[in-house]
């Protein structure tokens, strides 16, 4: 399926976390400002609205340490996105993989399930599971470009 590709709203500015080590949108869309920087909650954001739209990304190498070992810290960071006007919880990877035998780990399947339940619905928060960088960066920008202009006030 092709897609047209997001608008970009006039003023709109990405924001990467700098501690993103494999970021997305290496090879930006036409007219999307890239903004590198500190985020204090999530790993992409826009600019002038970080604290309203958020999406934080994990891969399968490090959901299970976010799920587990870094519970108690992913638990506080999962309470600052459910404040957000949109925020998102987006991981990089197969369902099949994602919930298949994990090798560095006593988690299952099972654990990653009923967190990603938690965070739908005690904590409100989207959730996506992608492995194509293609379609995970589209996602992002059309709804941060979409939520941008909803607080813009713009149609």
């Amino acid at each position: 399926m092709i897609w047209k590709p997001t608008a970009i709203p006039k003023g709109f500015a990405l924001i990467i976390d700098t501690r993103e080590q494999q970021p997305l949108f290496t090879a930006p869309p036409k007219g999307l400002t890239i903004v590198r920087r500190k985020l204090d909650t999530g790993d992409y954001s826009v600019e002038g609205y970080e604290n309203d739209l958020c999406i934080e990304r994990k891969q399968n190498s490090d959901f299970y340490g976010y799920i587990g070992k870094e519970r108690d810290r992913t638990v506080k960071k999962l309470e600052a996105l459910s404040k957000m006007r949109f925020a998102a919880l987006v991981i990089e990877e197969t369902e099949a993989r994602l919930f298949g035998v994990q090798r560095y780990t006593k988690l299952t399947h099972e654990h990653a399930r009923g967190f990603l339940k938690m965070v739908e619905v005690k904590y409100g928060i989207h959730t996506l599971i992608c492995h194509n960088r293609v379609t995970l960066e589209r996602w992002i920008l059309d709804r941060l470009a979409y939520g941008y202009k909803i607080l813009k006030g713009v149609s």
